[in-house]
């Protein structure tokens, strides 16, 4: 049995947690029960496309409910991250100003100390208004390069990562693994402290990261691999959330880039916006989250911030589970992230909407601050890698035909796959240490049609719209 399906018994407790919550906030559904099948539910599995009001359709829906925080169950519940985060923390992990997401990508001991790449930090920068962190601190960045050598020497690519989510350092951001499988791909990365939302903070930031020795930034700065870049050729900037919508923003106004992909933005309208360059928006099935009162659950919670209640009940001061149920399938038209991709085709310009299945906002960002599902990191990573390889490196690796794939996912995401996954005790005990029990989430051969949602479309429209797609789940021409 592969590790794919050690979850069991987690999956079990999920389900009677979740039979729990919706007898206890759904009052239409109160006799509504969770079927038995839910207790050993795969979420890389179809559910099809069921009629709304349906026996079929309540079944999906449940399913893509319990899927939504399945990754985080799993995630909390590996005893192999647990090792790690601790082995992280007795190597001087700390809190903020370092880095805080999963334990196996940390950046320097573990991914660059690998071979899998190269590291870098940058402890201050000067942007143009000569702001500073909360600690009132420059500004940082880090930087992640392909291994230099004879036979790769550069330059490569430039990404740039807006770090939305830092409180006072680059090294906060919730997308080093994305940051890092881009690096492994041939991309060299810089993930820039910006200061919250701030555009003209990630014009600075790309200042800094195109400068030379003999052409500097206006602090008479510049990015130390210099070098390495690829000064010929366009940027390709990414980001989550707040920073999707610098993303979409800085992307299709500064010159130097030539590509973005905008992880769920948190942003308004495009109205005023001139739409030039290509541009793919990830979206969630599941805008937020709920916090919840959960039955004492020591082995899925034993690594998360918890309050004890009597009589022995756990408040979690982490959101718990995705938004509740719908009757039918959402209005897209209510929430504008789903709208981007009218826009640029309305536009002319290249664009793709990628909806991955049972995803919640924190799945572009696990593990911080909320519920995610299993596969999302790894889908968005595929798609991302697609893009970029296809308007960055002039349709690389068959990046077209991996963007356009409706039959399964091939391992071009899989490669990069090192993070937290499921658990797998006898590879722990053969190589005697709870780490060596961790298994990397994979999706290649895992159907493109079940990992896409059911509730939003997935659709193209590429090379000036020769190639256009309404649903990529259902089939395209």
């Amino acid at each position: 049995m592969d590790g794919r399906n050690r979850s069991q018994i987690v999956v079990a407790l999920a389900a009677i947690v979740m039979v729990a919550w919706v007898l206890a906030t759904s009052p239409a559904r109160a006799q509504s029960v969770v079927p038995p099948e839910l207790a050993v539910v795969d979420c890389s599995a179809d559910v099809g496309n069921p009629p709304p009001g349906s026996l079929e359709w309540d079944l999906a829906d449940k399913n893509n409910f319990y899927c939504g925080y399945e990754g985080w169950l799993n995630y909390y519940s590996n005893p192999a991250m647990a090792a790690a985060s601790a082995a992280n923390s007795a190597n001087g992990s700390l809190l903020f100003r370092d880095f805080i997401g999963d334990p196996f990508r940390e950046p320097t001991l573990r991914w660059a100390g690998s071979g899998r790449g190269e590291y870098k930090y940058v402890p201050s920068w000067t942007n143009s208004d000569g702001t500073k962190n909360l600690l009132q601190q420059p500004f940082d960045a880090v930087l992640l390069s392909p291994v230099v050598t004879a036979a790769n020497p550069g330059p490569f690519p430039g990404i740039v990562i807006p770090c939305h989510s830092c409180f006072v350092s680059a090294k906060e951001s919730d997308q080093f693994s994305m940051a890092e499988s881009l690096a492994e791909a041939g991309y060299l990365v810089i993930i820039p402290y910006s200061g919250g939302n701030s555009v003209q903070h990630v014009v600075d930031a790309t200042d800094y990261f195109t400068a030379t020795p003999t052409n500097p930034d206006y602090a008479n700065e510049y990015n130390p691999w210099w070098d390495r870049l690829d000064h010929t050729g366009g940027l390709g900037i990414a980001g989550h959330s707040g920073a999707g919508g610098l993303t979409i923003v800085v992307g299709n106004t500064d010159p130097r880039y030539s590509a973005a992909v905008a992880f769920d933005p948190a942003f308004g309208s495009l109205d005023g916006l001139t739409l030039s360059k290509p541009t793919m928006i990830h979206t969630a099935d599941y805008a937020g989250n709920i916090s919840a009162l959960l039955p004492p659950l020591p082995p899925v919670l034993n690594s998360l911030p918890t309050v004890l209640l009597p009589p022995g009940a756990i408040l979690t001061l982490l959101p718990f589970a995705p938004n509740g149920f719908h009757n039918t399938k959402p209005d897209p038209n209510a929430v504008p992230k789903y709208t981007y991709f009218d826009h640029f085709k309305a536009a002319g310009i290249d664009t793709m909407q990628v909806a991955v299945r049972a995803t919640t906002h924190i799945d572009w960002g696990r593990p911080s601050g909320g519920t995610f599902t299993t596969y999302g990191e790894m889908v968005a990573i595929y798609y991302a890698l697609a893009w970029f390889d296809e308007y960055l490196k002039g349709g690389a690796n068959n990046a077209l035909d991996r963007l356009t794939a409706t039959n399964t996912f091939d391992d071009s995401a899989d490669v990069h796959s090192i993070g937290t996954g499921f658990f797998e005790p006898s590879y722990a005990k053969n190589g005697e240490s709870v780490e060596k029990g961790n298994v990397p989430i994979k999706i290649a051969d895992i159907s493109i049609h079940n990992r896409l949602s059911w509730w939003f479309p997935t659709r193209y429209y590429l090379d000036g719209g020769a190639l256009e797609c309404a649903d990529v789940r259902n089939g395209c021409p």
